[in-house]
């Protein structure tokens, strides 16, 4: 008796199949062609059953991964999501005529990759869902169990990061035996800079312009995607020249988009930490002044610890009748306190506060007048200074974990 399709493929799966045989057989059953992308947004496997007349899946194939730019599109997933249809999928019509579906390949909770079917031969919604998330399940067991060997290839320094950005090394042993065929150095300068990718879309699967572009700024360095951030590896051993440019300001504020930096470091197996840092400088960004597009993690340092401290003890660190100032103004609305701090920050400038406030120096005279009269002070010496600048950054804590609960 022969088997159905899906019978054969499960049969297959039981046998052992090479992996390519399996999504060969998988696209037999859904009756279009498949493409099977991995986490780090590489090409793992491609069915070989059906010719495809389309140049964006030929060049997918081709050059082994897919465009980082579509990538950060299905890294923001929820975005996205194909509400009309009973299943977590995200349909696509936007690349080619092609109408393409995907689907989260998973196993026990964790994302193996991803399963892109085209429409080459027939139409999506007449192949049932409990079909797709088979193929789905089915091939995330077989890249669960076989992730070292499915493709037959040696891991990209690319996956690497991607696992290290996940914590899939058990200890550094692992991380080190994992890497040794990279030809890597993991004892060099880096730097890890970040993009906040929440809001990015882009349905260019053709060509890797965005990857380009980026690598224009960093050359040399290595690019993962992973929640929503765009991570870039900096070998700084490897660059001659300064790590910024106006001109990569220019670029990040036409495509909307903020960069956090994070300190060096030369051991890569504290990847993660340095993208913690790089993350909480896009965070807290909002705290600063001025607002750049590339905001280095010494500049946010002092935020990121306070921050690490619980709502309730943080009072007790600052000027007390500041921090009365504050429970005041709560209620008024006069922003004493934004106006005092401007005003230290700019080295009692009246003209850059009134400036960056956008209000008049009439009112910037006035509100420093009043608050030195609130806080019985003068404004003068360095100490005092300072304290002030650490208790009003205190206060944006504060604030800023009252506006969260």
């Amino acid at each position: 008796m022969k088997l159905s399709k899906k019978d054969q493929l499960i049969e297959a799966a039981i046998k052992g199949e090479d992996f390519g045989e399996l999504v060969n057989i998988a696209s037999k059953l859904l009756n279009n062609p498949l493409v099977i992308i991995s986490n780090s947004y590489n090409i793992i496997a491609y069915s070989k059953t059906f010719s495809v007349d389309d140049s964006a899946w030929t060049n997918a194939t081709k050059r082994g991964y897919i465009t980082l730019e579509f990538g950060a599109t299905l890294n923001n997933w929820n975005q996205h999501v194909d509400h009309t249809k009973n299943i977590d999928c995200i349909t696509v019509t936007e690349i080619s005529k092609y109408t393409r579906r995907f689907l989260k390949m998973i196993y026990k909770g964790k994302i193996m990759g991803y399963l892109n079917i085209t429409d080459v031969n027939n139409c999506l919604d007449k192949v049932e869902n409990s079909l797709y998330l088979l193929v789905a399940s089915l091939l995330a067991k077989e890249i669960a169990f076989n992730h070292r060997d499915y493709s037959n290839h040696t891991a990209t320094f690319e996956e690497i990061l991607f696992e290290l950005s996940n914590d899939a090394f058990i200890n550094k042993l692992h991380f080190i035996d994992r890497v040794s065929s990279c030809n890597v150095n993991i004892q060099t300068q880096y730097q890890v800079a970040c993009v906040d990718l929440k809001h990015f879309t882009s349905y260019n699967a053709r060509e890797d312009n965005f990857k380009n572009e980026i690598l224009s700024f960093f050359p040399k360095s290595s690019i993962i995607i992973n929640n929503q951030l765009l991570i870039i590896l900096i070998d700084l051993a490897k660059r001659k020249d300064t790590l910024y440019s106006k001109k990569l300001e220019n670029y990040l504020t036409k495509k909307e988009l903020i960069m956090g930096v994070s300190d060096t470091f030369h051991d890569l197996y504290e990847f993660k930490h340095y993208i913690k840092e790089a993350k909480s400088s896009i965070y807290f960004r909002k705290f600063l002044l001025k607002k750049e597009r590339i905001i280095n993690y010494d500049q946010i340092k002092q935020f990121d610890l306070l921050n690490k401290f619980s709502v309730s003890e943080l009072p007790y660190y600052c000027n007390q009748k500041l921090y009365n100032l504050y429970i005041q103004e709560k209620g008024e609305g006069t922003e004493y306190i934004k106006t005092l701090r401007t005003y230290l920050e700019f080295n009692h400038s009246v003209k850059e506060t009134a400036e960056v406030l956008f209000i008049h120096r009439n009112t910037v005279n006035y509100r420093i007048q009043r608050i030195k009269e609130l806080l019985e002070i003068e404004i003068g010496d360095n100490h005092q200074i300072n304290e002030l600048l650490f208790s009003c950054a205190l206060l944006q804590i504060i604030e800023d974990k009252y506006n969260i609960d």
